[in-house]
C-alpha cells in the first residue's frame, strides 16, 4: 500500500476528522458474498455489528475496534487463492 497523504477537515463538533489517502496494486478477482465475508471475519474473531448506521459492520470487543462499511463491494476475492482482501473499509477504536 502506498500512502499519499492525510487530509484533516473540521468535524461537526469542530474536532478534526482525518482521512488517509492510499493506493494499492490491482488485485485480480471478484467480490465475495456477504456470507463469505461474515464467515471470514468470524474466523478472525470479528462479529457482525448492528446499530443505526445502515452499513455492514464488524466488531472485535477485545481490541475495542469496529470495522465500518464493509459490504461485498469493498472486498476482493483474489483469483487463484480465493483469499478475501478488504480494499476500502473504515476501522474505528471505541
Amino acid at each position: 500500500i502506498r500512502a499519499h497523504g492525510v487530509l484533516v477537515q473540521p468535524g461537526k463538533s469542530r474536532e478534526p476528522l482525518p482521512s488517509i489517502f492510499t493506493s494499492m496494486q490491482y488485485i485480480e478477482g471478484g467480490h465475495p458474498s456477504a456470507q463469505q465475508i461474515g464467515k471470514y471475519m468470524k474466523a478472525r474473531g470479528w462479529l457482525e455489528h448492528t446499530d443505526q448506521s445502515e452499513t455492514q459492520d464488524y466488531v472485535q470487543k477485545e481490541s475495542r475496534q469496529i470495522i465500518r462499511d464493509a459490504p461485498p463491494g469493498t472486498w476482493i476475492k483474489q483469483r487463484g487463492t480465493a483469499e478475501l482482501m478488504p480494499v476500502d473499509i473504515s476501522l474505528e477504536q471505541f
